[in-house]
């Protein structure tokens, strides 16, 4: 039960605990001010002793092909270890026929591991690295060992079909599978014999002439985050189905005016203060990488079709994506409330999102965002609205700027200290977007008629993911969750509570609401 107060009361009581919030982050921000030539002295023999070391390599270790950019350090810090990794990406690619595996391996390879450019450069040589580490600095070298058919496998799981349950079944298995030793971090499983049922939430794909009772293939491709972002998966997996070059990320921040570039140097401060308090305060689903299982839960949503958050979108006024944020934040209380956890009014959400000028290949060039959920909400038009302003929030916030700062510093410091320092304490849960546009993909002349992602819940605090993936006309969201965190069997209500936060905004207008 929530507490019950006056209105006018209650009204006083946040407005006076936001007050003190914000002087404590305040406070703690002129202090970081003042200490900051301090940090300064400290980060600057360290980024010396980086170049001095990339130098040497260049002599001493020809083997080594190159030094990691501090972004990639600061995931491979966060990576756990060789046999528990964390940061792994798992993309689900569903054919609307079944693909010949011998051929799948041979255009692959073509297409992506050997594929050069018009100067005979390598186009995605990491596919053939790993990671290693030399004077206590992480750098790329070459897989001597690499083999192909060690990296793409074919399975029919020893089953006659795989239904959609099976795939889920597998992911989960391999999310937390260790990736093999001293080997590039990547793998492809393709399952030639999947058998999508009736009522398959894929029913709702543009093949009006495709039948459920086919036999398709899918495929699962597993990498390590130390290899790549999303927006470089997305961008090799796009190149190499359509067997071209797909065009360039272009992200149009917005423009600051003379105000906004004056004060900003204040917000950075005020940012890097307010991300030591949330390391320091408590919140649902937030809990201490100690006390985790490193076990995730993993369920999948029914698809929503797109024209549904299109004609949310309108009736309110808002924007796409916070009704994604919105339909997620619901999510999280729901399962808060199952789980018997205390909310609290909000909860800090990681956000990734690609830096501008994101160079082609594979890599790590993104950033963070961190945005409040108001899960304390009930009503989930209110939350919506909550959400657009807390997003909009962002086009000036100052956390991207300084999240790019964090990881820049701390993916400098030697392997160990990173492991300790570089480990995010601040954030409760990851919502990561991942869009793939309207277009239909195909690979070998096959059409792609399902793509979703997911990924395993990293070191540090934070204990569930939500990875939202668009395709063509469809949403579909995957949670992954530490089963200490939400026990699994209250995860196999995310199904149905996705479709209750549909409904509370698409039929219910968020009257008389209620969670249960």
């Amino acid at each position: 039960m929530e507490r019950k107060t006056d209105k006018g009361t209650d009204v006083v009581f946040k407005f006076l605990k936001k007050l003190g919030y914000n002087l404590c982050v305040s406070l703690h921000a002129i202090v970081l001010f003042i200490l900051f030539p301090i940090f300064l002295l400290l980060f600057l023999p360290m980024w010396l002793t980086r170049q001095s070391v990339k130098l040497l390599a260049k002599v001493i270790r020809p083997d080594l092909c190159e030094m990691v950019t501090c972004g990639t350090s600061t995931c491979a810090n966060a990576n756990g270890t060789e046999d528990n990794p964390r940061m792994v990406t798992l993309v689900e690619l569903l054919f609307r026929d079944q693909l010949d595996f011998e051929q799948v391996v041979r255009e692959f390879n073509s297409r992506a591991v050997e594929k050069v450019d018009n100067e005979g450069s390598m186009v995605y040589p990491k596919l053939k690295q790993r990671l290693t580490s030399w004077l206590g600095i992480w750098f790329w070298t070459k897989d001597d060992t690499f083999d192909i058919k060690k990296h793409i496998t074919c399975s029919t799981l020893n089953k006659d079909f795989v239904t959609e349950q099976d795939l889920r079944l597998v992911e989960e298995q391999l999310l937390s599978k260790p990736f093999t030793k001293r080997a590039s971090p990547w793998e492809m499983l393709v399952v030639p014999n999947t058998r999508l049922s009736p009522d398959s939430s894929h029913r709702h794909h543009s093949c009006p002439d495709f039948s459920p009772a086919f036999l398709t293939t899918t495929i699962i491709f597993r990498i390590s985050h130390i290899l790549a972002d999303g927006y470089s998966v997305k961008k090799l997996l796009e190149a190499v189905s359509t067997g071209k070059a797909c065009p360039k990320l272009k992200i149009n921040y917005p423009s600051k005016s003379l105000f906004q570039k004056f004060v900003f140097p204040f917000k950075f401060y005020f940012t890097m203060a307010e991300v030591q308090i949330l390391s320091m305060m408590n919140f649902p689903f937030k809990t201490r990488d100690v006390e985790k299982s490193k076990v995730d839960s993993l369920q999948s949503s029914d698809v929503i079709p797109i024209e549904t958050i299109r004609g949310i979108k309108e009736r309110y006024g808002v924007s796409f994506t916070s009704v994604l944020i919105s339909i997620a934040t619901g999510t999280f209380r729901k399962l808060a409330i199952k789980n018997g956890t205390e909310l609290t009014e909000w909860m800090p959400c990681a956000i990734p999102l690609p830096k501008p000028g994101h160079p082609d290949g594979l890599t790590n060039h993104f950033t963070l965002a961190v945005m409040p959920l108001p899960i304390g909400i009930e009503n989930p038009v209110q939350r919506l609205r909550i959400c657009h302003r807390e997003l909009l929030n962002l086009r000036s916030s100052a956390y991207p700027a300084s999240a790019a700062c964090f990881m820049t510093v701390f993916g400098s410091f030697f392997n160990k200290v990173g492991e300790i320092i570089g480990i995010n304490t601040f954030s409760a849960v990851n919502i990561s977007y991942l869009p793939s546009g309207l277009e239909n993909i195909s690979f070998l002349g096959v059409d792609i008629i399902g793509q979703t992602f997911c990924m395993r819940v990293q070191k540090g605090s934070i204990g569930a993911v939500i990875a939202i993936s668009s395709y063509k006309d469809r949403i579909q969201m995957h949670a992954t969750v530490d089963t200490n965190v939400v026990p699994k069997e209250i995860m196999t209500d995310f199904e149905t509570i996705i479709k209750q936060e549909v409904a509370g905004l698409k039929e219910l207008n968020g009257h008389n609401y209620r969670d249960v």
